[in-house]
């Protein structure tokens, strides 16, 4: 398994830029595609830091050719609604191939986790977030 860990300094009711975790997110793909040359992009708008479901597991299957989205759901609801979207490159993979899910999700952190199910490889990307003491 390839793990990149991220920690970041938020500070409570902060956001997390969706232009910081695109870039993270870049190179959770970077790092997946050195071990299966699959997957073309992993763009992420509008997330949310605050509010994650604990314990609530999102995933994304990726079929043949296809750009798929999937929500990631928080609770309240957001006016923008965070969703990611996953593309297959060349669409030479079969339905279900490759699988994103969130996990590990906590008051602190959560993983984000391409998984090939061919290779059964697993590339994983912690985001762990740090209290800051006001005074």
């Amino acid at each position: 398994m390839v793990q990149i860990q991220r920690k970041y300094n938020f500070m409570p009711g902060t956001t997390i830029s969706s232009g910081q975790v695109n870039e993270e997110f870049t190179n959770l793909i970077n790092a997946h595609n050195d071990n299966d040359g699959i997957l073309q992009n992993l763009n992420e708008y509008g997330f949310y830091k605050n509010n994650i479901r604990v314990g609530k597991t999102e995933f994304i299957q990726i079929s043949r050719g296809q750009t798929l989205q999937k929500q990631i759901l928080f609770t309240p609801a957001f006016s923008q609604i965070p969703f990611v979207t996953v593309t297959a490159a060349n669409g030479d993979i079969g339905t279900g191939d490759i699988v994103v899910y969130l996990s590990q999700v906590t008051v602190t952190s959560f993983t984000l986790t391409l998984h090939n199910k061919n290779t059964t490889r697993d590339t994983s990307l912690a985001f762990h977030y740090i209290a800051i003491s006001m005074g």
